[in-house]
């Protein structure tokens, strides 16, 4: 077995432990690519480009005749001169390219046709790679695991591969259950977009599919390597345009001239290397040899060799210790800067050191934990060594996580010189977030000092106006020039928003002249006339309640005239005085201010001027309220008056008046909607009723069978049927009679019924209807209705789709259709089942989309009658099926079929998620799906993978089940997955399958790089085991083992909440071996007050 100290000796001085650092900067930065070349699968037995020609040969010598095989062909027989030209080039020593070159000569004078004697190349490209085909994707190789490929592939990269076989894409399917993104040829390299890491390209192609270009003949290597630079163009597109990717060949000789030219970097921009096998002697020679070999590629081809040992087998296993070294790297990566640590080389005046230290916590740890470093204060060398640095300086002005910082420098203010005192204000302006407002604004307020009150005032709101915002604390705001320019700026940022200001506390307000002729200037952007009741929803609310509770006054104890003449004040007084609210001293000015040339001062002054001003008292209506008002509404009529039916001259007076109000323009005075009301009030009035029924029933009949009037009006005749049938206006009989006739008349209209504002009376006949009136509706429906009128679809791109959408579809007329029909056969299945027959007939005249999707919503009906309809199990079935029934086991292997062609489709509908998850948990596994996950619904696809995870926690399942296969699928594959899981571990962590869950984590290769742990959801009322606290420690040793866990502010709340929860349910011993994971994740003084709190 291999080590590190062979591979050390091997190489040179710290060359592995920098190739290892290389791969995780790749790693991070998804630009790593590995060229896997026929070495790589000589392991499974694949014989090397010599013994791939002679192979070559001798199939051809045999298979010559499957071409003769074609009537149209040439030739009927093989001449044995063939057979015998292809045993003599096997003896010759041509180059290998011209030998396959040769052997295509030979299968192109068998493509050629009969009729014309020219080369058939159709039949050509079909047969040219038979071999290939044959030899490496056909048969199983000697060794059918590759356990070279079986480590490269746990690591997220970009493959390209030489390599015709396909034992790349079956490592990752071993690993992931999932076949990667596969380009066949260099033709396929897209020259737009950047291929994602689960892509494997064979340059040199794969023979999977007839015209493939497979390099393996002189012309072929012309063609990739000469005559097309947009092949190698495009390659390098995915390669370069990469954050300075890392390049790793493998399996390569390093011999092949055009492979190494192809890759040539002339920006510098990559690294590469090539894993080889160390073939020299033991001996001082040996090491010089060695040595040369490497200068040579490193000077000449820009690449670092880095010698795996000494015999091919160690490749496996040195394969198996980089990995475990880059895990090892990614801990150390992780490892925390504690702050104390920090403080120390802060307080000990070493730049250098503290630099260093600073710049790496800044780049892998949270604000919030560096914050940590300025608990203790920032004296003012301390301030220039960190403002000085640009990654800190960068962090502070766009994050939230800095409260310490912000209070140290509050705290030590007057020790700061000018320059700085200015370099923090500059800082505070270009910061986007903050969490402690009450730091930075005593700073800023502090800054001000020394300039006189309106130029102070001034300076301040400028400063801190974006802090002030929102600020909830006004009261905490010493000084009453900080709280005025609170004010002013709330008032002035709700204004635009019409809210009212938001604040906790009493606090004081003393306007000055400059503050208050800004809130004046505020004023006179609100139109004062609206009604109150609006008008006191905003700011003019705010100001009402700081003047009712005498919080807002004037620093010489009386506002000036301009205060009590702006009519916004005006209308907050007038209101206050009606209540009996207003301070006497306001309700004199408000008097003497108060002018009547205004009339939109609302109508509440009115009384105002009655109970206060009684001698300048004109009308009840002199004053109103402007243009907003809630009032509006109420002042439309109807076109025409609805009066009592005494006659059916009367009727038909009502019909000829709704026809011409069809006609007339609508105003404010004046509309349709209500003339529409007004039919509704009259006619479904009891008195109507008992002295008019004839004539009401002789009104709706006309309405309904004019095709004019009843598409405006229906919806107003239905109110009028049903509320004489909620009200039994009609007694039984009459009500049948009188539903009987309304189907009747609605004949050749039946598409009008299913609108929106139409549907009512048949939604309410459902439900409430005599076992006539649901029969008579059922014959409408079925007997009567042309299901072709349906709408399926509410766009015509809709109608396109593969599939009809059930998101879309709940929105059409054909659901409403269905949700009838489906509510008859569920409440009153014995009047169904005589329409039974024309149903299924007239389902089974839709076209085939919309046929199975009908067949789908009442998918019991059709396989009781049609159980062996092919339609019943397609996929647009399957969604249909979804809208009206849950997923059994007994259905879920007639939708096996079609669930993975939904999968594999672009579907993203919520309506058959839940079907979908049991479909998958039931009916098949990711092997059986074989997905890709890169396809247009990948997030959907994981959200499917959530709900499976959700469902295996909560939910008993059958004894055999596919919900493990596929949350590990989805672990392997997605990085949200795993969060996802490790989250509702957490959640549901008395779960009895939380513990398969937590194995899938610890025995599966991750796809995330990072684990954000979140709250655990204990339940006080609830009892948890000892086994369950268990279960979440080892969850969390696990994904430290996995270097998953990485310091953060965020981390720490999470520990503190786990190990609360552990003190209360769990035991003394449980909450030391959690504090032992702690101790390397959280700061020292974190760590100190965790032992403090719970030991």
């Amino acid at each position: 077995m291999i080590d590190e100290n062979c591979i050390n000796d091997l190489n040179g001085p710290g060359e592995f432990d920098e190739f290892v650092e290389k791969i995780v900067d790749s790693q991070v930065n998804s630009s790593l690519i590995y060229f896997i070349s026929a070495g790589v699968s000589a392991s499974q037995g694949y014989v090397n480009w010599n013994g791939y020609i002679e192979k070559l040969i001798e199939f051809w010598e045999s298979h010559l005749q499957d071409l003769t095989q074609n009537r149209n062909t040439s030739y009927d027989k093989v001449e044995a001169l063939d057979i015998a030209k292809l045993d003599w080039l096997k003896q010759q020593s041509y180059d290998n390219k011209l030998k396959v070159d040769l052997v295509h000569q030979l299968i192109k004078k068998y493509c050629h046709r009969k009729s014309d004697q020219k080369l058939d190349m159709d039949l050509y490209k079909k047969h040219v790679n038979d071999f290939e085909r044959f030899y490496f994707l056909e048969i199983e190789p000697i060794n059918s695991q590759n356990k070279i490929l079986d480590e490269l592939v746990k690591q997220s990269g970009l493959f390209i591969t030489t390599n015709y076989d396909q034992q790349i894409e079956k490592a990752y399917n071993r690993e992931y259950q999932m076949m990667p993104n596969i380009i066949r040829d260099a033709s396929e390299v897209p020259n737009d977009n950047v291929l994602p890491d689960t892509t494997v390209i064979h340059l040199h192609g794969t023979p999977d599919k007839d015209s493939v270009l497979l390099v393996s003949s002189a012309t072929s290597y012309n063609i990739l390597y000469f005559d097309n630079p947009n092949y190698r163009t495009n390659l390098l597109k995915q390669i370069y345009n990469k954050h300075s990717p890392v390049i790793v060949f493998v399996g390569s000789s390093l011999q092949e001239q055009e492979v190494l030219h192809f890759f040539k970097d002339n920006k510098n921009n990559s690294t590469k290397y090539a894993l080889m096998q160390y073939i020299f002697p033991d001996e001082e020679i040996g090491k010089k040899e060695a040595q040369f070999i490497k200068d040579y590629y490193e000077n000449n081809r820009q690449i670092k060799i880095i010698w795996y040992g000494k015999d091919y087998k160690d490749l496996p296993d040195f394969l198996e210790l980089l990995n475990n070294k880059i895990e090892e790297k990614k801990r150390e990566r992780n490892k925390l800067i504690d702050p104390i640590t920090l403080r120390n080389a802060l307080e000990a005046d070493n730049i250098a050191a503290f630099e260093e230290l600073f710049s790496k916590a800044l780049e892998k740890q949270d604000p919030a934990t560096i914050d940590l470093l300025f608990k203790s204060g920032l004296d003012k060398s301390e301030l220039d060594f960190v403002i000085a640095n640009n990654d800190f300086i960068a962090s502070l002005t766009n994050s939230s996580g800095y409260y310490y910082f912000w209070q140290a420098v509050n705290k030590k203010w007057r020790n700061y010189d000018i320059t700085q005192q200015k370099k923090i204000c500059d800082l505070i302006q270009s910061s986007r977030l903050h969490n402690n407002s009450d730091a930075i604004l005593e700073i800023l307020f502090k800054f001000t000092a020394g300039l006189s009150r309106s130029q102070r005032y001034k300076k301040y709101y400028q400063l801190a106006e974006k802090y002030l915002i929102n600020y909830a604390f006004p009261d905490s705001l010493k000084n009453n020039i900080e709280r005025c320019a609170w004010l002013i700026a709330n008032i002035k940022y709700n204004i635009e928003r019409d809210e009212p200001v938001y604040f906790e506390g009493k606090p004081r307000f003393k306007l000055f002249k400059i503050s208050l002729d800004q809130l004046l200037a505020v004023l006179n952007d609100i139109y004062y006339g609206t009604e109150f009741a609006y008008l006191k929803q905003g700011i003019v609310g705010t100001l009402l309640s700081l003047i009712e509770n005498n919080q807002l006054s004037y620093e010489n104890g009386q506002f000036p005239a301009d205060f009590y003449k702006n009519k916004v004040v005006q209308r907050i007084m007038i209101n206050l005085a009606l209540c009996n609210k207003l301070l006497q001293k306001h309700l004199d000015k408000l008097i003497k201010y108060f002018t009547f040339e205004v009339h939109d001062m609302g109508k509440e002054t009115n009384n105002f001027v009655e109970q206060f001003i009684p001698e300048k008292y004109k009308e009840d209506t002199y004053f109103s309220d402007g243009v907003y008002t809630v009032d509006l509404p109420n002042k439309c009529k109807p076109f025409y008056k609805v009066e009592s039916l005494n006659n059916e001259d009367e009727v038909d007076a009502l019909i000829q008046n709704l026809e011409r109000a069809l006609n007339k323009k609508e105003s404010y005075q004046y509309n349709l909607a209500t003339q529409k009301e007004a039919i509704v009030t009259t006619l479904t009035n009891k008195e109507e009723w008992k002295k008019n029924k004839k004539q009401v029933e002789s009104f709706i009949l006309k309405v309904v069978d004019d095709d004019v009037l009843v598409v405006p009006y229906l919806s107003s005749v239905n109110k009028i049927i049903i509320a004489s049938l909620k009200n039994e206006y009609l007694n039984t009989e009459e009500a049948d009679k009188l539903i009987s006739n309304y189907f009747q008349k609605l004949s050749g209209k039946q598409i009008l019924v299913l609108k929106i504002e139409n549907d009512e009376l048949l939604t309410y006949l459902v439900n409430n209807g005599s076992g006539n009136q649901v029969e008579y509706l059922c014959k409408f429906l079925i007997n009567d209705f042309e299901l072709v009128q349906l709408n399926f679809y509410i766009s015509d791109s809709e109608a396109k789709r593969k599939w009809i959408k059930p998101s879309e579809f709940v929105r059409t007329n054909a659901f409403s259709y269905c949700l009838l029909v489906r509510s008859i056969e569920q409440k009153y299945p014995q009047i169904f089942e005589k329409y039974i027959e024309p149903f299924i007939d007239k389902v089974n005249k839709l076209r085939s989309k919309e046929r199975r999707h009908i067949k789908g919503v009442f998918y019991q009906v059709f396989k009781e009658n049609e159980s062996s309809d092919p339609d019943l199990a397609t996929m647009q079935c399957f969604l249909g099926f979804s809208h009206s029934y849950y997923l059994g086991q007994k259905n879920a292997k007639t939708f096996k079929d079609a669930a993975i062609s939904l999968l594999k489709s672009k579907i993203n509908d919520h309506y058959c998620s839940e079907n979908l998850t049991r479909e998958m948990i039931m009916a098949f596994s990711p092997k059986d799906a074989k997905l890709t996950t890169n396809g247009f619904n990948k997030a959907y696809i994981i959200g499917l993978i959530k709900d499976i995870t959700s469902t295996f926690l909560k939910r008993e399942l059958p004894d055999e089940n596919n919900a493990l296969l596929w949350i590990n699928w989805g672990l392997k594959n997605f990085a949200q997955i795993a969060n996802s899981v490790c989250h509702f571990i957490t959640r549901y962590i008395d779960s009895k399958q939380v513990c398969h869950l937590i194995d899938l984590i610890k025995n599966t290769n991750l796809k995330a790089k990072q684990i954000y742990l979140g709250i655990a959801n204990f339940k006080k009322e609830k009892t948890y085991t000892l086994d369950n606290i268990d279960n979440l420690i080892t969850l969390i040793q696990i994904l430290d083992s996995k270097t998953l866990l990485k310091p953060s502010g965020d981390l720490t709340i999470s520990f503190d909440n786990y190990l609360s929860e552990i003190a209360h349910f769990g035991s003394k011993k449980q909450v030391k071996k959690l504090l032992e994971i702690t101790k390397t994740l959280v700061p020292k003084e974190v760590q100190k007050s965790f032992e403090e709190k719970y030991l």
